[in-house]
């Protein structure tokens, strides 16, 4: 890799380009054992209930002017959360 698209690169990207398959597996189980910690508890549901509210994501976003963007953003912070449940604590949720 050529040190432009190096510096290109978040700091993010850089530390996982860095971590073996083992090493992201295991950080991607241990998020999903976290998660579905969370999910389990009533409190847990209720905290993300509220996170869920917050950030408007069963409303439009949409305001005519730059705060759509704004917005938007939010918004997709509870796009992530709703993915999240969806794929690792829903079977704890039926």
């Amino acid at each position: 890799m050529d040190k432009e698209s190096e510096f290109l690169m978040t700091d993010e990207e850089l530390r996982e380009r860095d971590l073996t398959d083992a090493q992201k597996q295991r950080i991607k189980k241990i998020e999903e054992d976290d998660f579905r910690w969370l999910m389990a508890d009533k409190r847990g549901r209720r905290i993300m209930w509220r996170l869920l509210e917050r950030t408007r994501v069963y409303q439009s976003s949409f305001t005519g002017n730059s705060q759509t963007f704004f917005l938007e953003g939010t918004r997709n912070v509870g796009l992530m959360l709703i993915s999240d449940i969806q794929n690792t604590a829903q079977s704890s949720l039926l």
